[in-house]
C-alpha cells in the first residue's frame, strides 16, 4: 500500500499598492510521493510554482519546491534567496513559501495535516 499523506494548502495573492488584498484560497489534498502541486493541480489560480512530494515517512515529508522563495520566519521575503530548494515538513507543521517580487505576488503555505496509512 502507498503511503499518503492529508494536506492543506493556502494560496494569497498580495500586492503592495493597495491596503486591501485579495482573499486567501485554501484546498485540503491528499497526495502520495511523485505528485506534483501546481496551481493547475491544486485548483486556485496564482504565480506559477511547483511543489513535488518526494517522499512521505511515518510523520514527515519531504518536498521540493521550484518557481518560488522560502519565507523568512518574520514573514518577509529574501528577493535573491534561491527559487528552488526541499524542505521536510512534519505533521502540524508548515512550509511557507513567496513569489520573490517586491510590489505584488503570490504565498503558498503546506501543511502536514497527518500521514494516511
Amino acid at each position: 500500500m502507498r503511503e499518503r499523506a492529508l494536506i492543506t494548502i493556502v494560496v494569497q495573492g498580495w500586492t503592495g499598492w493597495t491596503k486591501e488584498q485579495p482573499q486567501a484560497q485554501t484546498r485540503q489534498l491528499e497526495v502520495v510521493r511523485g505528485f506534483r502541486l501546481t496551481p493547475s493541480t491544486v485548483g486556485i489560480e496564482s504565480s506559477d510554482y511547483v511543489i513535488s512530494v518526494d517522499s512521505i515517512g511515518a510523520d514527515q515529508i519531504m518536498v521540493s519546491y521550484s518557481g518560488m522563495v522560502m519565507k523568512n520566519p518574520s514573514g518577509t521575503i529574501n528577493l535573491s534567496a534561491p527559487r528552488q530548494g526541499r524542505c521536510m515538513i512534519k505533521v502540524q507543521h508548515c512550509m511557507r513559501l513567496a513569489t520573490p517580487t517586491m510590489d505584488g505576488g503570490t504565498t503558498v503555505a503546506v501543511t502536514l495535516d497527518k500521514i494516511v496509512a
